[in-house]
């Protein structure tokens, strides 16, 4: 079936998942839509929390300061702006596991979509940094919407251009200071002697880009991240690149 299917295809054309290999996309699953809607409670959560939060604690700390005075309402406002910052602190860290749980199940979707996928095209598959899934060989590429399970197909005779490049995503600097010396002890106070050195370091991340120019005029462009996957990169652009 899946043959015929491939035999089938039409390029340039967008076609849905489930109907070439029974697999819908990812927010179209029951699985999909319990994740989005945890993540959409936990967001709402903690944004409830922070507005609320924070007008009480301005609340009390205008009480505060009619009733007993400026100095009394500044000190009952840092240590109830603490409390305040425990207690979202709490919240943000359940939202950024809900999160996770969310992205984790989006790209383990993701890669089920490839393993359908890649049989029907005849082709090789990537799932790239941001969850996308990119189906290549030398005659065709398509691209997947993970989420609602959108396949956009093209042929290389659909490809004006194909470029690849490895792109600077940013640096990370740390830095080490180092002493050297000894502390002498004086009558009213300490003394340092000695030397300092200071060490810095500088990390650039880099990541494989595909680009390619189509010839559709509703999908002129398209980029594919391989992060850090050269050897994958260089066989999409090997394959595509006419």
């Amino acid at each position: 079936m899946q043959e015929a299917v491939q035999n089938n295809l039409q390029f340039p054309q967008v076609y849905q998942s489930e109907e070439l290999a029974s697999i819908p996309g990812f927010l179209n699953t029951e699985k999909g839509k319990a994740k989005l809607s945890q993540l959409e409670k936990a967001k709402n959560t903690t944004t409830w929390v922070s507005r609320i939060g924070l007008g009480i604690l301005a609340l009390l700390v205008l009480i505060t300061w009619i009733d007993q005075g400026f100095f009394s309402a500044l000190i009952f406002g840092v240590i109830l702006f603490l409390i305040y910052g425990a207690v979202y602190w709490v919240f943000e860290k359940i939202e950024k596991g809900v999160e996770k749980s969310y992205y984790n199940t989006r790209w383990d979707h993701a890669v089920q979509l490839g393993e359908k996928l890649y049989p029907v095209l005849g082709s090789y598959y990537y799932v790239t940094i941001y969850g996308e899934v990119f189906l290549y060989n030398d005659n065709a590429c398509a691209i997947v919407d993970v989420d609602n399970g959108s396949v956009q197909t093209f042929s290389v005779n659909d490809l004006k251009d194909v470029q690849i490049k490895e792109v600077n995503l940013g640096s990370e600097t740390t830095t080490e200071t180092k002493h050297k010396g000894n502390v002498y002890s004086g009558m009213f106070s300490d003394k340092y002697r000695g030397t300092s050195s200071t060490k810095s370091s500088t990390v650039n991340f880099f990541a494989w880009r595909l680009e390619a120019y189509t010839r559709v005029p509703a999908y002129p462009s398209f980029t594919i991240d391989f992060g850090e996957d050269s050897e994958a990169a260089k066989q999409a652009y090997g394959l595509l690149k006419q």
